[in-house]
């Protein structure tokens, strides 16, 4: 099915969307320990999204994001604090970046799921990199762990560490797809009233 709502983008760091969350250029290396405890309420889904978007460093942050958000699941608002979800996003996509070419696009799409006799929205992360073998998948979790063929940049093997971590402690979870010489695919699962999904 062709996406209904696909946004380009193209944006310089530490951007702040008024409204959002702000994070810093160097969140995607910052351990969880070091986020500030965040009571914001619930923002829509979009502006988690663009929250992380913004918030890319350098040089990942002229890279070609596509964002196909479909309209009923842009305003839904997950029940969950904006700040630790919005930094495990940020997360996802710096390994995106940095796994894959830099003429090549990342994309994030949205969908509801259903899971344990609940809903859930989910946010994937898509690229078309290096991927990974199924040994490797096994490690991706694991703290300090880096897989082959890093591009230039530092890296301490914390990001999906981290994201794990700070989806677990919302109520969700992250599942991750990927495949050598094609790419990897990371679901980012959120849980979401049933009456939130009805009324989208």
């Amino acid at each position: 099915m062709m996406p209904t709502a696909l946004h380009a983008l193209s944006v310089q760091p530490s951007v702040a969307i008024a409204g959002d969350v702000r994070l810093s250029s160097a969140a995607a290396t910052t351990r969880a320990k070091s986020l500030p405890t965040c009571a914001s309420k619930a923002l829509p889904l979009m502006s988690l999204v663009r929250a992380a978007v913004s918030s890319l460093a350098r040089p990942s942050a002229q890279r070609q994001i596509d964002l196909d958000i479909q309209p009923e699941h842009a305003t839904l608002r997950p029940p969950v604090q904006p700040e630790p979800i919005a930094h495990a996003l940020l997360n996802l996509l710096s390994n995106a970046c940095r796994y894959s070419s830099s003429e090549s696009r990342i994309r994030v799409r949205s969908s509801l799921q259903w899971a344990d006799g609940a809903q859930h929205v989910v946010l994937t992360v898509c690229d078309r990199g290096i991927g990974m073998s199924r040994s490797h998948q096994q490690r991706a979790f694991e703290a300090y762990w880096q897989g082959p063929g890093v591009n230039a940049g530092p890296g301490r093997g914390l990001g999906l560490s981290v994201a794990r971590e700070l989806t677990d402690a919302q109520g969700g979870w992250l599942e991750l797809r990927s495949a050598l010489g094609i790419g990897t695919e990371v679901d980012l699962w959120l849980p979401m009233p049933l009456s939130a999904g009805r009324s989208a």
